[in-house]
């Protein structure tokens, strides 16, 4: 059975009947998700019990970097984990539909998202130090080894965050929220992931800090909501996530030299936030997309 959902030249999604009624109300599968993403931090805890620690004495040596490299890899692992739990036995739709699976669009779509959120990001940091709105970010220390540095980092932005938390809410998550207006359900998968950071540990003091910086979580994952929407790929979400780990956690101290705090949280949020905007305002006139059906994402 195939609905259009588009007046332009977007072809027509097909609706996939032959699977059953998903489980419960919308709210409570937005709940689940949101629940999934505390599941997530115990694969990060299973290493800590399982693993020795480091050797200091053995330096950057390759069982130390794998040690280190053990808490994001299964965090990454606890994605797929917990997206497969809620596809199979929340929705009882194969995980493909949430968008994980490999291809030879994976790595285009996962470098768009990063070139995206990095370069408008760099942008915005830049013009605020001309603008002597930043300040230095003194006492900020990397890694004694320049590229062990840039490969924990990474590993840290991809695989403990980017990755597995993308899966859950731009994947299963839209997913999961369709049929729906294009605006609210980039909207609720935004809103949903955004509000968990209240409890994030980034450097807030007291209760204003910690809700504004609900501003760039917010901002970036609306980016990342209308992208998906426009490519039908989960993997450009994966890569503006991870991609503004690496503004946040590389680029800003270390290369443009910029403290963190509220007035940077905000002007990078809104930053993503208007381009995301921008992206699906666009999206939604070209196609003439009025509702998002199941499946969201290509199966092909």
């Amino acid at each position: 059975m195939t609905n259009p959902v588009a007046s332009g030249t977007e072809p027509a999604p097909t609706v996939l009947t032959e699977y059953p009624p998903r489980r419960f109300h919308w709210a409570v599968r937005l709940l689940l998700a949101m629940v999934s993403m505390f599941a997530l931090q115990l694969f990060g805890v299973i290493p800590m019990v399982l693993v020795p620690r480091a050797d200091p004495a053995a330096g950057y040596s390759f069982a130390n970097l794998a040690i280190v490299s053990a808490i994001p890899l299964s965090m990454a692992f606890g994605g797929v984990v917990l997206t497969w739990l809620l596809m199979r036995f929340v929705d009882r739709r194969p995980l493909r539909l949430s968008g994980l699976s490999l291809n030879r669009w994976t790595v285009p779509h996962l470098a768009l998202g990063i070139a995206v959120v990095v370069g408008l990001n760099v942008l915005v940091l830049w013009l605020m130090k001309v603008a002597s709105l930043t300040s230095p970010a003194t006492g900020m220390k990397f890694e004694a080894n320049v590229w062990v540095g840039i490969y924990v980092s990474l590993l840290m932005g991809f695989g403990a965050q980017g990755f597995p938390e993308e899966a859950i809410f731009r994947g299963y998550l839209m997913q999961t929220l369709v049929p729906r207006n294009p605006w609210a359900l980039s909207w609720w998968s935004a809103a949903s992931f955004g509000i968990l950071h209240l409890l994030s540990n980034s450097g807030q003091s007291g209760i204003v800090e910690r809700i504004v910086y609900l501003i760039q979580p917010f901002g970036f994952a609306f980016l990342a909501c209308a992208l998906v929407l426009v490519t039908r790929n989960l993997w450009v979400a994966v890569g503006i996530h991870g991609g503004n780990h690496i503004v946040t956690g590389m680029l800003q101290p270390f290369v443009l030299d910029i403290a963190d705090g509220p007035l940077i949280w905000t002007v990078m949020g809104f930053a993503e936030l208007g381009l995301g905007v921008a992206i699906l305002a666009w999206h939604v006139r070209r196609t003439g997309l009025v509702t998002v059906l199941d499946p969201l994402y290509a199966t092909k």
